[in-house]
């Protein structure tokens, strides 16, 4: 982490809740948490994010403005393949390809 950062975020947005680990520079983690949003993820995400900024009495621009990254990654797409509930897709290529 650079001089003045504090923390690094992780967001994984599933099918039900967006979960956000917050590690500070010594290690420490907090855990923030919301419900997903369908139709608008980054609602989820925004007050997954506020969620743990408030357990570390930041607002969430205070957070972020303190953090050197922000990653995010979903596990719907894994879910939708295991539970075999997304919609009916199929490929068409070409010979070869």
């Amino acid at each position: 982490m650079d001089n003045g950062t504090q923390y690094v975020v992780g967001v994984d947005t599933g099918g039900s809740f967006t979960d956000v680990l917050v590690i500070d520079r010594n290690g420490n983690t907090t855990i923030g948490k919301a419900e997903t949003t369908p139709g608008d993820l980054g609602t989820g995400v925004l007050n997954a994010v506020t969620n743990a900024a408030e357990k570390l009495s930041l607002s969430l621009e205070g957070l972020l403005e303190q953090s050197s990254a922000l990653v995010q990654g979903t596990t719907i797409g894994t879910n939708i393949l295991i539970n075999r509930n997304g919609v009916m897709t199929g490929m068409i290529t070409t010979k070869g390809f």
